[in-house]
């Protein structure tokens, strides 16, 4: 936890408060003014004002905010102030440019009426500076005779709000220390945003946050004072690197969005453009709540952010790293806060300025706003593009089946992956490289050549594949399989192409059912329509499809439904080959994902005798489970490691084990031959203490 972050910074912000506006009118004319467009010199009626504060106290709120327009010009202000505390408000805030409580009687009354807090909007520490924006010729000096009174008050609390603009933040450090030399302690600092008479005066009032950083973080600095409280308000987190605990609590976004909730509603639910969409965008702190929307609008449905790569697992109340998706709709979700509650959780994410030297800059979001607003931007760590250098030899060397692996690139970002394009130096084959290599595989297989599979990275990335199939064939291959996302299989066309040039068989990465999970483990949005569309088509061209689901943390539940799903939607599909998750490069990032093998095996026990019911073949790969997991020893012949060593014993070749180690008590099983053990990673997680011998 960052030094600065304390409890009464997350219960603060969420006290809730009820708003009440008295007039629409000002005494004072501010630049930035957010209210001018409702002003017309009116104030509101009493009896409408009543009927507001019994509104309040009706939710059950105690804490009113009295404001305006300059709430303290009302004529009825002292009747309204004691009205609120008879209807049993405990806390009476007005938020006002002070200068009515120059008035040495105007204060007392006030105070006696019921106030209980004077916010003071002050946006300078000279005459010349503050009077520049308000527009109001001693004004300046008329506020602050009042905040002078109001902090002789015992009792009373008293704060100022400051906007800070381009006129202002070269004087901001100075503006606090002037006002807490007066005895101020609590300051909110409001960040100038593009709307009411600040969007008309951009050109004066806007300013660039980078350039001016040197005196923004000179003001930060004195949050650090343990006298002070020191707020921000719609100020761009990802300048609050080093301040953390200054980043505006998410629970504000309530108070923003409801403040404009018809708005979005009527956007959201009756596709009416919002009024605002437009250049203001890029300085506004909703930009990313209103990106989230419009994509909520287009595709009825938004997943949550992955977390980073680079912080594994998390176990932070309030936080479950969970893949979610959002409906909008659900009957459930007919509301514009209903979808605020889901972006806070899992997709308001902030980055570090150093995240833009990581190799996974591009597709990670960052990490959820109030784990970073608790523990920093520093728990960021970069992960740097250090590559491994490794050849195809090597690859050949240590994989069990005959691959021919065209590179790693790839058009997903798939959270598990054990050959990412990140950490391999593995350079893309040249189609000339290519085919020298298909012909290395069919000379070293020459009576057994019959099936080649094709495999990356992403094969369907290459512009060759389809030239590449042909060539394999006029070698005397007899099948091609390609390993896939299906990704690009979408597109029928191109999937045409494939087939005309001889593909006998696809290899499907299908992870999921639920469109959502999915879509989340390979890191891309839409990626399961795609790969449904795929399947579909390789199917109507009568392609052979085998599926490749990686069990996690996030799918090992959903494996029945698995095989349901699979039975339904694709009857012709035969084949499913279950890999479990690798505890090696991405996972390692990502270790929530992995599962310990007792979890999983009574879901994967259920998931092969749902597939014997349904006339489906699952089949234990190298890469899935050991033979005493999952009830796997009952079904050998559906086990790559039985076969493959069964081959090897009868011709007293050695097991290739390939990174993986057996526990003490394999001895005493009898199909210790026969099986490889598990992932040298997986044991340092999970030891050995799942596996049981199988003696009978």
């Amino acid at each position: 936890m960052i030094k600065g972050y304390s409890m009464q910074r997350e219960i603060i912000p969420q006290v809730k408060r009820h708003w009440v506006r008295l007039t629409r009118g000002c005494n004072n004319r501010c630049l930035f003014c957010l209210d001018k467009e409702a002003h017309d010199g009116s104030v509101i009626p009493l009896e409408k004002i009543k009927a507001d504060l019994q509104k309040g106290r009706g939710l059950g709120i105690r804490r009113v905010v009295l404001s305006g327009g300059e709430p303290t010009i009302h004529p009825d202000f002292f009747n309204i102030v004691n009205m609120a505390r008879t209807l049993g408000y405990s806390h009476i805030q007005v938020i006002t440019n002070g200068r009515m409580f120059a008035y040495q009687s105007f204060l007392k009354q006030a105070i006696e009426s019921g106030v209980s807090e004077i916010t003071f909007s002050l946006h300078g520490h000279n005459s010349r500076l503050h009077d520049q924006q308000t527009k109001v010729p001693g004004s300046f000096q008329q506020s602050l005779v009042a905040l002078v009174n109001a902090l002789k008050e015992k009792d009373l609390i008293v704060s100022v709000d400051i906007v800070i603009n381009k006129i202002n933040v070269m004087y901001l450090a100075s503006i606090l220390e002037f006002f807490i030399n007066l005895g101020v302690y609590e300051f909110d600092l409001l960040q100038v945003i593009p709307f009411g008479q600040a969007w008309a005066k951009r050109d004066i009032l806007f300013y660039d946050i980078q350039k001016s950083i040197k005196f923004l973080r000179k003001a930060f600095m004195l949050s650090k004072d343990p006298r002070l409280h020191i707020w921000t308000n719609r100020f761009p987190p990802q300048y609050l690197e080093g301040f953390e605990y200054l980043i505006q609590h998410p629970a504000k976004l309530y108070d923003e969005v409801g403040g404009r909730k018809d708005m979005f509603n009527n956007f959201l639910f009756k596709g009416k453009v919002m009024d605002c969409k437009g250049l203001r965008c890029r300085f506004c702190f909703l930009e990313n709540f209103c990106k989230d929307l419009i994509e909520l609008k287009k595709k009825n449905k938004i997943l949550s952010h992955a977390s980073p790569f680079c912080l594994g697992e998390i176990n932070e109340p309030g936080y479950s790293g969970r893949p979610a998706v959002y409906v909008q709709n659900d009957q459930k979700n007919k509301d514009i806060l209903k979808f605020l509650d889901f972006y806070i959780q899992h997709r308001y994410f902030l980055k570090s300025k150093r995240c833009k030297e990581c190799k996974h800059m591009a597709g990670c979001a960052g990490m959820q706003c109030n784990y970073i607003r608790k523990h920093g931007f520093e728990v960021l760590s970069p992960i740097k593009a250090g590559l491994k250098k490794i050849s195809i030899g090597d690859v050949k060397k240590n994989s069990p089946y005959k691959l021919l692996r065209l590179g790693s690139a790839c058009n997903a970002g798939c959270l598990f992956c054990n050959v990412p394009p990140e950490s391999y130096a593995l350079k893309e084959l040249s189609t000339k490289q290519a085919k020298l290599e298909i012909g290395r595989l069919t000379a070293l297989d020459k009576e057994l050549r019959l099936e080649l599979d094709i495999t990356g990275g992403e094969p369907t990335l290459r512009k060759d594949l389809s030239e590449l199939i042909k060539y394999a064939h006029r070698k005397g291959v007899k099948i091609v399989q390609v390993q896939t996302n299906a990704i690009r299989l979408s597109d029928n066309d191109y999937l045409k192409k494939l087939k005309y040039a001889g593909l006998n068989k696809l290899f499907i990465s299908l992870h999921s059912s639920v469109p959502g999970i999915h879509d989340k483990l390979v890191g891309l949005e839409g990626a399961f329509d795609m790969a449904i569309a795929g399947i579909r088509n390789s199917l109507e061209l009568n392609i052979d499809v085998t599926l490749n689901p990686v069990i996690t943390t996030q799918n090992y539940k959903e494996l029945p439904e698995y095989i349901k799903f699979v039975h339904n939607k694709f009857p012709q599909i035969k084949n499913i080959s279950l890999s479990v998750i690798q505890p090696r490069e991405r996972a390692l990032i990502n270790k929530y994902l992995i599962p310990s093998y007792g979890i999983i095996s009574p879901y994967i026990k259920k998931a092969v005798e749902l597939a014997k019911k349904c006339d489906l073949m699952i089949f234990n790969p190298y890469c899935g489970v050991p033979l005493c997991i999952g009830g796997w020893h009952k079904y050998l012949s559906q086990c790559v490691e039985y076969t493959e060593n069964t081959l090897r014993f009868n011709s007293r070749e050695n097991n290739l084990n390939l990174g993986k180690i057996k526990g003490p008590n394999c001895v005493k099983c009898n199909l210790y031959n026969f099986c490889n053990g598990v992932w040298r990673e997986y044991a340092l997680i999970y030891s050995f203490s799942d596996l049981k011998p199988i003696e009978n």
